[in-house]
């Protein structure tokens, strides 16, 4: 079952969002065949800034659920 946590990624798809829509065990089936067909393709990773106590930033990427998932 899908986690209803982070923060979406460059689709702006969030666990909630597939969880209120087709849901997660029909998310699951589409990206299956996704991934059987040879028809995923890795998606662009939302870059982040977080900062650190020297006031320095750390870079965090947010992949897509999807990317997460598979």
């Amino acid at each position: 079952m899908l986690k209803n946590d982070g923060a979406p990624g460059a689709d702006g798809i969030s666990c909630q969002d597939i969880i209120d829509g087709p849901g997660a065990a029909q998310f699951l089936e589409d990206l299956q065949e996704e991934l059987r067909t040879i028809r995923y393709q890795l998606q662009p990773v939302t870059r982040v800034y977080i900062p650190k106590a020297d006031r320095k930033l750390r870079p965090l990427g947010i992949p897509t659920v999807k990317d997460r998932i598979v």
